[in-house]
């Protein structure tokens, strides 16, 4: 049965019906104007910037023969009065309705179901109504089953839908907020072949809640003990409830999202002018090892050892290879690059500005690094993720959404190890040690964010309640605001990422006589990985009352994550040291112990000056034998 003209509309008409029992798909390529019917259309007016809106419902070919439920399908028709072309891809639009019920009938979960757009109106009427039909019934058509035999009819809870406008990158959610029951069965549906139509069905409002989240991240001052460059990262989100909701349901109980995890390759941040310059050139380009042409490399996570002999051990490099000379910035000697993980290929870059350090105070913004990977489709191509940016970006995509229903009792802890700080402390510590190790734990994944939780300080703010420093003014406006507007503010922490930051040793090329050597820069550099949330979403929220939970579904467009980025846990400073701190105290070590085991190798000295010499002057002394028979001979 189509039903069309529903009660909330300005008009109604007689409805239509379009199904026949013997053909599965035949509502998918009927013409939408032959659906609805001419004399129905023309009374809607196109409206330049006016928000689509659901029109019509149809269950479709229900039966109560679980050999002939094949043929059961959903559709839905959309009023577009801004005539916007909406996308053919399948998916693209999905339709947020509930899909698991208590024993009382009432929604306890709900999804976003893909929508196949079945085609819209034409001619003088052109995508005035679109069509689409509901994928992915499994589970909606188990429930209507199992309703019909307990409660005596079928119910269907439509939320919101998401339409992607051709060429859009992002869809827009609109609210719906109908509850449909129906009950009996169409013409030819029921226990006989010719039973006329016993279809019933009615429709209510129901409530919906429309959120603006704001997201945070929030990373412990030191590192998460998988190694020292490492720092847990807690992905949140806080967002406003009207009032009304809490008195009517009750505390927010639990909070229902979905998002897929990308995991960004390495990112370089540079405050120097010159390097940034001539990488951004080779952006996207596979150079190998090292490009002969590039002269500049950075090496991340980077320390000088010298058992054996001089090495540059790093976590990570750019253009920088095993073969390649590296000179130290005192020029105390030179040595190789041992690289855990080469980048051949760089993709984020960014510029941190001008200035001695001036990486080392340098945050890459959210907006930053989601425009840069937005850019990233017309600088490099390839496969897209989510039809928005470039592949070549993640070095990991997850092939399913991530899908939570957390509640207060659902917690987080995080890792903060802090490394030895003072000169000293640092000359001797082994990677590892520690001053302190503090787990932060009890996180609660749903917070009410209360007037105390803001006092103080920034720092004390963010430290309080886990979400960024500079996130803590936006927080404070938005709970004056929701305060205002009497409203509650609640925090929802969803994940635990790790975030990898090493700071960079910049090395340029210096060629004497045909020799290249690569001579220290400076450290005003660092790279980080990161892990995004791509099309994050909040489906529905729990409340809680007395024992009674109630589930509303959200009205939200899907947003992306990016979190920014943090400098490095240890910097270097690049700025004028005392004498003391630009000595090698390595070497004054070795020294020193030359000195202090000189009574041990005192009988061997004069053996070992002897050879020395002997091995000097004995070229000296061929080759001025040499010479002397090559003048005697000319004599």
């Amino acid at each position: 049965m189509l039903v069309v003209g529903l009660p909330w509309q300005t008009a109604n008409p007689t409805p239509v019906y379009t199904a026949k029992a013997d053909s599965a798909n035949n509502m998918d390529t009927s013409f939408v104007i032959d659906d609805l019917g001419v004399d129905f259309v023309s009374q809607y007016k196109p409206q330049a910037g006016a928000k689509p809106a659901l029109q019509s419902f149809m269950e479709y070919m229900y039966t109560d023969k679980e050999e002939t439920r094949g043929k059961y399908a959903l559709y839905v028709y959309i009023y577009n009065p801004s005539q916007t072309e909406y996308s053919n891809v399948v998916g693209d639009s999905v339709l947020n309705m509930a899909v698991e019920y208590n024993d009382a009938g009432d929604p306890v979960s709900y999804t976003n179901l893909p929508l196949k757009n079945c085609g819209y109106t034409m001619g003088q009427y052109d995508k005035l109504f679109y069509k689409f039909r509901v994928l992915g019934l499994e589970q909606v058509l188990a429930n209507a089953v199992t309703s019909e035999e307990n409660l005596g009819f079928r119910r269907y809870d439509l939320a919101t839908i998401q339409l992607l406008a051709k060429g859009a990158k992002y869809p827009s959610d609109y609210e719906i907020a109908k509850t449909f029951t129906y009950s009996g069965y169409g013409k030819g549906c029921g226990a006989g072949a010719e039973e006329e139509s016993t279809l019933v069905y009615k429709n209510a409002d129901m409530d919906v809640l429309s959120l603006t989240v704001h997201p945070t991240t929030y990373r412990p001052a030191g590192n998460n003990g998988k190694s020292e460059y490492t720092q847990d990262s807690l992905h949140s989100v806080w967002f406003s409830v009207p009032n009304e909701y809490i008195d009517k349901y009750g505390e927010m109980y639990a909070v229902h999202a979905t998002w897929l995890d990308a995991v960004l390759k390495p990112a370089l941040v540079t405050g120097n002018q010159d390097a940034y310059n001539a990488i951004k050139q080779y952006l996207g380009k596979d150079i190998g090892e090292h490009c002969e042409d590039l002269d500049y490399a950075y090496l991340g996570g980077m320390n000088w050892t010298t058992v054996g002999q001089i090495t540059a051990d790093c976590k990570l490099s750019y253009n920088a290879n095993s073969d390649m000379t590296f000179v130290p910035v005192l020029d105390w000697g030179q040595g190789f690059c041992s690289s855990d993980n080469m980048l051949s290929c760089l993709y984020l870059l960014f510029n941190a500005g001008s200035g001695e350090d001036s990486a080392d105070e340098f945050s890459v913004t959210s907006e930053m690094l989601k425009q840069e990977s937005i850019d990233s489709v017309l600088k490099y191509g390839g496969p897209l993720v989510l039809n928005r940016y470039s592949s070549m970006i993640f070095s990991s995509v997850a092939e399913e959404k991530q899908d939570v229903n957390l509640t207060p009792k659902d917690e987080f802890s995080l890792e903060e190890r802090v490394l030895e700080k003072s000169y000293w402390q640092e000359l001797y510590r082994k990677e590892g040690d520690l001053v302190s190790s503090t787990t932060f734990s009890g996180i609660k994944a749903v917070y009410r964010v209360t007037d105390n939780d803001l006092l103080g300080t920034t720092k004390e703010v963010s430290d309080r309640l886990y979400i960024a420093e500079y996130d803590v003014p936006n927080l404070r406006a938005d709970f004056s605001t929701a305060q205002s507007n009497n409203e509650t503010i609640y925090i929802f922490r969803y994940q635990v990422s790790d975030y990898n930051s090493y700071e960079a040793v910049l090395f340029e090329k210096d060629t004497f006589l045909g020799i290249n050597e690569w001579d220290e820069v400076d450290t005003n550099a660092y790279f980080f990985t990161n892990t995004v949330n791509l099309d994050f979403e909040i489906i529905d929220v729990t409340f809680k009352k007395d024992e009674r939970l109630t589930v509303i579904p959200v009205v939200m467009s899907p947003i992306d994550v990016f979190p920014a980025s943090t400098p490095p846990l240890d910097t270097e400073s690049d700025k004028d040291k005392a004498w003391w701190e630009k000595i090698n105290w390595t070497l004054i070590l070795v020294v020193v112990a030359l000195v202090l085991l000189f009574p041990l190798y005192k009988p061997f000295l004069k053996v070992i000056i002897d050879g020395l010499v002997w091995l000097i002057t004995l070229p000296l002394k061929l080759l001025s034998k040499l010479f002397s028979r090559i003048f005697n001979s000319k004599k």
